[in-house]
């Protein structure tokens, strides 16, 4: 066998290699594709609506807190909800305080109660933790005012 030959069949043997393996790594990138577009994504839609609903009501409060004169507990009654009014504890800065049930919050900031099994709440000292199916968290700190996104941590 010639030099030439040797080295044109160790090169078409090292190109199938490199193409086998690239088809591997696009057929693992195309499987982690579809998983990550999997069921997650309606929590992830379902997260988003109920942070930007949550981060709503919450500024809403804050400024019916401003307009009432800074008062300790205003009463609130969520945007487009035909519910009682409710009253809702204020901090100094004027967010909205959990007062140890971070689900009565919840409640008072959606107009709703918590869709049963799927939507369960948390809390430690000065946040509201709120999950969908296990998937997304929504974080509510009471001290700043923030509502955070987060994804499968807490």
């Amino acid at each position: 066998m010639s030099l030439q030959k040797g080295t044109d069949i160790r090169l078409r043997r090292d190109l199938i290699r490199l193409t086998t393996l690239i088809v591997v790594l696009a057929i693992m990138l195309a499987l982690l594709v579809n998983w990550r577009q999997g069921e997650p994504k309606v929590d992830r839609q379902m997260a988003y609506l109920m942070q930007s609903r949550l981060v709503t009501s919450i500024n809403l409060a804050r400024v019916t807190w401003m307009k009432s004169g800074r008062p300790e507990q205003i009463q609130w009654q969520p945007p487009g909800w035909d519910t009682e009014p409710v009253w809702l504890a204020m901090s100094h800065r004027g967010w909205p305080q959990p007062q140890g049930d971070c689900g009565r919050l919840w409640s008072a900031m959606m107009g709703t109660e918590p869709l049963g099994e799927a939507v369960s709440i948390d809390q430690d000292d000065k946040n509201c933790w709120v999950s969908f199916n296990s998937h997304a968290l929504i974080r509510y700190h009471s001290a700043t005012g923030s509502v955070i996104l987060l994804a499968n941590a807490k």
